[in-house]
């Protein structure tokens, strides 16, 4: 039985070589779920089990930990910003070069030159560690800052003709789809 999906697309994903790999891009174009696909294929390889990949080479990770930005902030008696820094160190404290971790966002809660200053310290020392880390981002600042000192993997998800088309390039995305999505949900804002 064949089953044709428009949103299931093929791509390739090496990471691991350079250690710390961006995929930027677009809102609603398949970032978490790419990174979500890795993850499920790291531990399902790992354990013998299928994957979803035309190929994989995949290599035994120790710890496997996705983080995704906290919603709210009301039980967290140091803010939201402590919250998700203390998240982040601790994927720090408990890694080794044999594990895989997957960040959206690094952190929030603060200003955008903030953010970017502290996710860019916070990374450098997963690199320096040899953290095998995935970092989904729409801060291209930060991003732009890794690729100055030559740093990292750069992957971005394509849109087309303004509509997204779940396809990565190596690149970092300077393009937003807020526009078609604002349309979407208010249309005389």
């Amino acid at each position: 039985m064949s089953v044709k999906n428009e949103y299931c697309k093929e791509n390739d994903v090496i990471l691991g070589k350079d250690r710390l790999t961006f995929l930027s891009g677009p809102n609603s174009n398949g970032k978490t779920t790419l990174s979500l696909t890795i993850a499920r294929n790291q531990i399902m390889g790992q354990i013998g089990g299928y994957v979803q990949a035309g190929y994989a080479n995949i290599g035994i990770a120790d710890k496997i930990r996705i983080r995704v930005p906290l919603i709210g902030g009301a039980n967290y008696d140091g803010g939201r910003l402590e919250e998700e820094l203390k998240q982040v160190k601790a994927a720090y404290d408990e890694s080794t070069s044999r594990s895989l971790n997957i960040l959206d966002e690094i952190v929030g809660g603060t200003t955008f030159d903030e953010q970017t200053e502290i996710g860019y310290k916070a990374l450098m020392k997963f690199y320096e560690k040899l953290i095998n880390t995935l970092v989904i981002t729409h801060n291209s600042n930060l991003i732009e800052k890794f690729k100055e000192e030559g740093i990292g993997q750069y992957l971005m998800t394509l849109l087309r003709n303004g509509q997204p088309t779940y396809k990565i390039t190596p690149c970092i995305s300077k393009e937003g789809h807020s526009e078609h999505v604002v349309q979407k949900v208010w249309k005389d804002l």
